[in-house]
């Protein structure tokens, strides 16, 4: 997906909700290769989601329009009905982006209730909220409704999940910090405290690295390519 494309995707359902996390242990990718690599976000539907919009960037009326749409009306979906004045070629590659993946849902639950038959899994069969499945042939306003806003209650889950973890791994952290003091003699405490409180400071006072997804990363995205 094209570097537009991406951040089309977190202005349409990620507004206002954190993006992954960047992992600080993975070397630094050639950009020509990252540029086509999409972001995982964690989601089921995560190809689906991000191909929906791949093709609705397609439609630079459409994109136009979501770059100033009301963030509520993101968020609440509203914005869906700007799909009636969207191509009709366009259109068509939505409804067989739909097709595919009500196709991979019907794999997935009969995976599924094979597997709750053996009574390895009770609570694998779930009906999907991110697609209006009753409709099989096209991709419908109430399609890219149900996108978004499952999309965004989703996200806000897992983005609390990350921060719940995040706090139980600076509080371990913490821990075990106290716990090396206690094991060092009078003057390697001193030398460890003044070695700790020296990174802290240096961390509050390194340039800060914007998440995707960020309201400042996006800032910055708008910025540059105006530029």
């Amino acid at each position: 997906m094209k570097r537009f494309g991406r951040y089309l995707l977190i202005l349409i359902v990620l507004q206002g909700v954190v993006a992954p996390p960047v992992d600080k242990k993975k070397k630094k990718e050639d950009d020509d290769h990252k540029e086509d690599v999409p972001a995982d976000f964690g989601l089921e539907y995560d190809r689906y989601l991000q191909e929906v919009v791949r093709t609705l960037e397609e439609d630079k009326d459409f994109a136009e329009k979501l770059r100033n749409v009301n963030v509520d009306k993101i968020k609440s979906g509203d914005v869906a009905h700007e799909l009636q004045f969207v191509k009709h070629n366009v259109r068509s590659k939505l409804d067989e982006l739909k097709r595919w993946e009500l196709e991979r849902l019907r794999k997935a639950t009969r995976e599924a209730m094979e597997k709750q038959e053996l009574g390895l899994d009770r609570e694998a069969v779930r009906v999907p909220n991110h697609v209006d499945y009753r409709n099989p042939h096209t991709f419908e306003i109430d399609d890219l409704k149900k996108l978004i806003i499952q999309a965004t209650k989703d996200l806000e889950k897992l983005d609390e999940k990350r921060n719940e973890e995040f706090k139980t791994y600076e509080m371990e952290k913490e821990l075990q910090y106290r716990e090396h003091l206690k094991n060092l003699t009078e003057e390697e405490r001193q030398k460890e405290q003044k070695h700790h409180d020296e990174m802290i400071k240096k961390h509050k006072e390194h340039p800060k690295i914007h998440e995707p997804g960020s309201k400042q990363q996006l800032e910055q995205v708008w910025e540059e390519q105006d530029h």
